[in-house]
Formats: C-alpha cells, structure tokens, sequence
C-alpha cells in the first residue's frame, strides 16, 4: 500500500482517527503507473507492451490494475471469457494461470511450463 491513493487503500482498510490522514490522491509514483500496468480501458497496445516487457525480463507473472469497475469488467471479459490474454504471449509459453482481486480491481496472469 505504498503510494497508493486514499480511495484505493480505503477498498480494503479503515483509517482510524488516532492520527490524522491528508487525502492522498497522487499517482505519479504508484507502482502500477511507473511499471504501465494501469489501466484506464481495455487497451491492446499497452497490454503488448506490458506483456513484452515481463517476458524481456524473465518475469513469470504479469499483473493487471484497473483505474475502475467499468475498465476491470472490460480487461475480464475479454482477457479470460473471450481468452484474449493468449495475443499477448508467445507460443509454446507454456500453460497460463490466472488470479483476479474485484475488491482491488486487479488480474494477475502466471505462465508455467507444465
């Protein structure tokens, strides 16, 4: 929950009134936005890039952050129902898992070799 924003750490926690809290709404150094893992719309050219990027590095998983409910339904439906996350790896990857937080509006994929 580091640089996250008030509205994204409140989906999961409840802030006390021990100490007082500033609303946080910067992004500029969230972990999502500096790595182009989040998304504002289902968006094909981001999602190569992404997907590019973890296989360049040797990465196993790739996760997936949504902006809101709206961009979160659209990147679920057409990555897992219509199995559309299979564009954006390379054949013979091997087998592709995945997980999906709704509460934290994020899909995260794992390519094993099994």
């Amino acid at each position: 929950y580091l640089c996250v924003t008030t509205e994204q750490l409140l989906r999961s926690h409840t802030l006390d009134s021990c100490v007082p809290m500033p609303e946080c709404v910067a992004t500029a150094a969230n972990y999502y936005v500096r790595e182009g893992a989040l998304f504002t719309e289902y968006n094909t050219e981001q999602l190569t890039e992404l997907f590019a990027r973890a296989m360049e590095r040797g990465q196993p998983d790739v996760t997936v952050k949504c902006a809101d409910v709206d961009c979160y339904a659209a990147m679920r439906t057409a990555l897992i129902d219509e199995q559309q996350i299979f564009k954006f790896l390379t054949q013979n990857q091997g087998t592709i898992s995945y997980s999906y937080d709704e509460e934290q509006l994020s899909l995260t994929f794992w390519v094993t070799n099994e």
